[in-house]
């Protein structure tokens, strides 16, 4: 019978503004999936969570019995931190796992779903809050190399 986490939206948001372990965070990158685990990976605001839910979906038949698709979708560099044990059984099949950790740091052995956008049409591209002024720098200042005729290669 899989253990059911005990995460809530107010609790990860409550832990998400405290900011995470670093204890936490190598865990995460420690961990060692199974070859048929599957991993949504991509930066902040590219479609990771949406895809989360696709994959979440899709691996159980369409279960909807959560309340925040973290819970049932774990990300591997906070889940130490939310209690969330990374080795434990999932409802569905194959295991769903989701990650912002670039390819060096990102846990090898699964199968992955990498999400791209063009960084400056991304929400944290457009801002010109003070906290997210080295995206906004980034996105002015570097010439995007990759682009729709590359992703067709």
């Amino acid at each position: 019978m899989l253990k059911k986490t005990m995460l809530t939206a107010n609790r990860f948001k409550q832990r998400r503004s405290s900011q995470w372990t670093e204890e936490g965070w190598l865990k995460g990158q420690n961990f060692q999936p199974r070859t048929t685990d599957v991993f949504v990976v991509g930066s902040l605001k590219s479609g990771t969570t949406w895809l989360q839910q696709i994959v979440h979906q899709l691996s159980t038949g369409g279960d909807m019995n959560f309340g925040d698709v973290i819970e049932v979708v774990p990300v591997v560099e906070f889940a130490h931190d939310l209690q969330q044990d990374l080795e434990m059984e999932q409802k569905g099949f194959p295991r769903c796992f989701k990650t912002h950790c670039w390819y060096p740091r990102c846990p090898k052995g699964g199968k992955y779903i990498w999400s791209l956008r063009e960084p400056c049409q991304s929400p944290w591209g457009k801002a010109v809050d003070s906290n997210v002024t080295p995206v906004v720098h980034w996105c002015s200042n570097v010439q995007v190399l990759m682009t729709t005729s590359h992703l067709a290669n």
